[in-house]
């Protein structure tokens, strides 16, 4: 499906990573060097020259100082009528011809910062250094958290790709933007970060790896000048993901050649997701001296590896994926700083979930569940000119908090309401007594249209709610104080604070369920995927043969 949004040029090819060869139409295969190691030798992927990054394509409504939204994205909130029409042509003809093209916010002034989001698929917090994971799987990060403020309690509404992404970046919860599930595809009506950084003048581009992210698939790349989702087959032939390596070989193309001026770079990393298969560089860096042995029947079925029973050994490939990408994420970062980029950047680190280890009997998996093992990410927020960190702060925060805090940040004005918040205010240690009434509402899914858990999640309790989903009758509660039980192996008994944390969670229920979205969702139908009556004929898609094995190999379908 190859680069999609509304400017989808390919960069062109430079020498940032040392080619191994280099012949006309080949793939180029190049080294990455890791401290303290011989380089490794990644494929990446087609490196034919095309058409340099033309700025002079790339049109915007830029004002004065700030606009809080191109008329593009305003008329896309109107309802759809006649007199839309009429109402664009009305605006056009009262816009001022000199200032609706190149001009910038920034060329007689300071240039505002740019904005640098750096995600890693299915990454637990605890598997830091930085969250005191004893063994050194992100060091790079680790020195990034020097300089930037750390959240330890922070959590993702839905512990799934496709819906986490689109909450980081709408700032909505999954019940409001309309994906629930990965085979939702964003809708159109929904404005996204970088539609409104695009209209306040920023170039806007972003890079992922993970399949369930490609553009015409999901409608994660709805407001990207350029997203780059080239997903071709690696030395692994593995062809439903692309390696940190090579997805960080047209970065650094691209922050090359960009345009001048303030830029928001997007860039999902996706190693640490199964089938964990690390390079064989990193295969032998983390070495469990004990073994425990689990059923294969434990172990989903596009985890398994090399037949593999031993708990460690899948323990030790995801810290090792984890390294992989650290030491990716620290040539990114060295190319920041190296090209002055770095210093005037907003820079957040986060993930869009995590992974069960057995903690509930459940291995390698993320999919449906609302433990703290599937929605506790880490969160890692550097302000621009940052140079020392600020304390870590425990007060509850989530990735969707990330465009409330970049808008905030820059003094755009968005004339809507967020689930999210802005963090500035505790970074500058602002309202920590507010933020302790802060709770948030998360969801999970089985197979089934509506959700079979609910969680009400406090900076130090969380309540979790099993219904059926047909009826949604109760199943069971548990209660947890996660500050002291953060693995959430000892429930709580009923107590006045269990019982306002239940009231709570069932007025958030409701509200979800009588939300009535204002346009109809696209939605990709799974091999066996019971569909009920209410749903049928209502925007439904089928999936390719090509698209359901490589859903397969993530583990989204099941055999």
């Amino acid at each position: 499906m190859g680069l999609s949004g509304n400017n989808c040029l390919r960069p062109t090819r430079d020498d940032a990573l040392e080619p191994v060869h280099d012949t006309p139409g080949a793939s180029a295969a190049f080294k990455l060097a890791l401290p303290g190691s011989e380089s490794l030798r990644r494929t990446a992927f087609d490196s034919r020259q095309s058409k340099p990054y033309d700025r002079s394509q790339v049109t915007r409504w830029a004002p004065a100082r700030w606009r809080p939204l191109s008329l593009r994205t305003c008329v896309r909130w109107l309802p759809p009528s006649k007199w839309r029409v009429g109402l664009v042509l009305f605006l056009a003809l009262l816009w001022e011809p000199g200032v609706s093209q190149m001009s910038t916010p920034w060329a007689s002034g300071p240039v505002p910062p740019n904005v640098i989001v750096l995600t890693v698929d299915t990454l637990r917090a605890d598997r830091l250094p930085t969250y005191g994971y004893e063994r050194m799987t992100m060091p790079r990060v680790a020195e990034f958290a020097n300089e930037a403020t750390v959240f330890t309690q922070a959590v993702v509404p839905r512990g799934l790709t496709r819906p986490s992404y689109a909450s980081m970046l709408t700032g909505l919860y999954p019940f409001r933007h309309g994906v629930r599930r990965n085979e939702v595809v964003l809708h159109g009506d929904n404005v996204t970060l970088p539609e409104l950084l695009g209209s306040a003048g920023y170039t806007t581009a972003a890079f992922v790896a993970n399949f369930q992210l490609l553009g015409d698939f999901s409608g994660i790349d709805q407001g990207f000048d350029l997203y780059d989702d080239e997903i071709a087959g690696d030395d692994r032939g593995v062809t439903y993901e692309r390696s940190a390596g090579p997805t960080l070989q047209p970065i650094l193309r691209w922050l090359k050649n960009k345009p001048d001026g303030p830029f928001f770079l997007f860039v999902n990393l996706v190693d640490p997701h199964g089938p964990y298969l690390p390079p064989p560089r990193f295969r032998s860096a983390f070495q469990s001296q004990e073994t425990r042995l689990i059923s294969k029947n434990d172990i989903p079925h596009y985890q398994r590896t090399d037949e593999s029973v031993d708990f460690f050994d899948y323990s030790d490939r995801y810290d090792e994926e984890i390294l992989y990408t650290d030491q990716v994420l620290g040539v990114l970062m060295d190319q920041l700083k190296a090209s002055g980029e770095w210093a005037n950047s907003l820079v957040v680190f986060t993930a869009d979930h995590g992974e069960s280890m057995g903690e509930h009997g459940l291995y390698f998996d993320h999919r449906v569940h609302v433990w703290e093992e599937t929605v506790r990410v880490p969160l890692l927020v550097r302000l621009p000119g940052q140079e020392s960190g600020v304390a870590s702060t425990d007060q509850l925060a989530s990735p969707m908090d990330l465009v409330p805090t970049v808008l905030d940040l820059l003094d755009i004005r968005a004339d809507r309401e967020f689930d999210g918040t802005s963090l500035l205010p505790l970074i500058r240690g602002q309202d920590a007594l507010a933020a302790d009434e802060r709770a948030l509402f998360l969801e999970g899914f089985g197979d089934e249209f509506r959700p079979r858990y609910y969680a009400w999640r406090t900076k130090s309790h969380k309540f979790i709610r099993e219904v059926w989903p047909h009826d949604g009758s109760l199943v069971s509660e548990q209660f947890f104080d996660v500050g002291v039980d953060p693995l959430e192996q000892h429930p709580l008994a009923d107590s006045p604070l269990s019982a306002s944390a239940s009231a709570a969670l069932s007025r958030k229920i409701k509200e979800s369920e009588a939300h009535t979205l204002e346009f109809e969702v696209t939605e990709y139908v799974l091999p066996g995927q019971r569909i009920p009556r209410s749903a049928r004929g209502k925007g439904l898609k089928q999936l390719s043969d090509e698209q359901i094995e490589k859903l397969r190999s993530l583990g989204y379908v099941n055999d």
